[in-house]
């Protein structure tokens, strides 16, 4: 039995290895993190105070105010206070960081019709069935 859990566990290890290998787990995940995870949260949530974009991002206070200078610097957002509190900021989308952004979910959006077209519409289902399964049967994990 052991040997069996071993090489089971291997192809499982090489299949996620092999689908990270494609490109689509870094594509996704940089919708989660990072600069890209802040500029999506402006465009779709309307989320515009960066502890709050923190709050649904899961990105630290420090790497907020770094990534928030990093856009700003680029040209990507503009920052103003809040008129009430001073000690609140507000971000809002430049038209060159929805173009940026736009550009980013177009280029996800294409990979993933490829990835549907390419595996096939009733693979990909099941593919998404077991996922959701293992989401729901392992939950969140803490270590």
């Amino acid at each position: 039995m052991e040997i069996i859990e071993n090489e089971l566990r291997q192809e499982l290890t090489d299949s996620l290895i092999g689908l990270y290998s494609l490109n689509i787990v870094p594509l996704f995940a940089a919708f989660l993190e990072g600069e890209q995870a802040v500029l999506l949260t402006l465009r779709q949530l309307n989320a515009d105070v960066p502890a709050e974009i923190g709050r649904l991002t899961g990105i630290a206070n420090n790497r907020m105010s770094a990534i928030v200078r990093s856009l700003n610097a680029k040209g990507l957002i503009k920052i103003s206070q809040d008129a009430a509190d001073k000690r609140k900021t507000h971000l809002t989308l430049t038209p060159a960081g929805e173009k940026v952004i736009l550009a980013k979910e177009a280029e996800a959006i294409a990979y993933f019709d490829r990835f549907i077209e390419t595996v096939g519409e009733s693979e990909v289902k099941e593919l998404i069935r077991i996922i959701n399964l293992a989401i729901q049967k392992l939950g969140v994990q803490k270590t």
